[in-house]
């Protein structure tokens, strides 16, 4: 059975504080009455799956930089 679509207005999701203002948005929505519980509930799941994604990206990238610079120093040592 598929779910009716829900519509809810939430900000560009591209940092931590704006996923704030997201799950901020569901939380009025929910209580507010604009949706249900149930409702409120599946979007702050693709709101969090939306956290950890950047977090993973941002956790890569630091790894990335940090990789690059071990490898610099491990050659500059052996230069």
């Amino acid at each position: 059975m598929k779910d009716k679509p829900v519509q809810i207005d939430l900000p560009k999701m591209s940092s931590s504080s704006d996923l704030l203002k997201a799950m901020e948005c569901v939380t009025f929505a929910v209580g507010s009455g604009l949706i249900s519980p149930l409702e409120g509930e599946s979007i702050a799941r693709i709101v969090d799956t939306h956290i950890k994604a950047l977090e993973l990206n941002e956790i890569e990238k630091r790894l990335s930089t940090l990789e690059k610079q071990n490898l610099r120093s491990h050659l500059f040592k052996n230069a």
